[in-house]
């Protein structure tokens, strides 16, 4: 294996357990009850948001609807998100993931560190998963959508060993068939990145 491939493996591996450390840590942000809340210690906005929900997809708010996003994010000097992009959103249509970008402002890479995982220095990719609870179930939702963020990471993980092991056409096959048009644009171009 060349150096290259091993630096990029080790930061791949750094990231990975960034993301575990976040979701393993309960610093998830749960958008959920009236007045909505976030809960995170990753999250710097405002704690309490006005009774208009201003983070919950509207539509979803009015029907109850649970979903959530992740972000891909580099981290800033203050460990703030920066530079964030979808990774995923579902249930998709719902406008989850348009409501978690808009929380980037808030948003920080700090409660890692207690969790074995390591805060990301500034210019490092991190992923925080945002997840939208409905205020009729909001005790059930978080483990829920946390298996589901968690189950994801496992997908995504085969996913990026396919691209490792240079298995591209498999990699991008295998994105595919999560139904996520944006995790699948991120590993087309990651597999083109590699391709050069």
């Amino acid at each position: 294996m060349s150096m290259d491939a091993s630096r990029r493996d080790q930061r791949f591996a750094h990231a990975i357990w960034r993301f575990l450390a976040i979701i393993g840590s309960s610093a998830v942000l749960v958008a959920c009850g009236t007045p909505e809340q976030v809960v995170s210690n990753n999250w710097d906005g405002a704690l309490s948001t006005p009774p208009g929900q201003e983070h919950t997809p509207p539509e979803a708010l009015r029907r109850g609807v649970e979903g959530w996003a992740l972000l891909q994010c580099v981290a800033g000097e203050e460990h703030q998100a920066t530079q964030c992009i979808l990774l995923v959103e579902t249930p998709q249509g719902w406008g989850f993931g348009e409501a978690a970008l808009r929380m980037q402002d808030g948003l920080r890479a700090r409660d890692v560190s207690s969790y074995g995982g390591t805060v990301p220095k500034p210019g490092e990719i991190f992923y925080i998963p945002v997840m939208f609870c409905p205020a009729n179930d909001p005790i059930n939702c978080q483990p829920r959508l946390k298996q589901q963020v968690i189950a994801f990471n496992a997908q995504n993980a085969q996913v990026r060993a396919l691209i490792r092991a240079g298995n591209c056409t498999q990699a991008q096959a295998a994105a595919d068939q999560l139904g996520q048009p944006h995790y699948s644009s991120v590993i087309a171009a990651a597999c083109t990145k590699r391709a050069r």
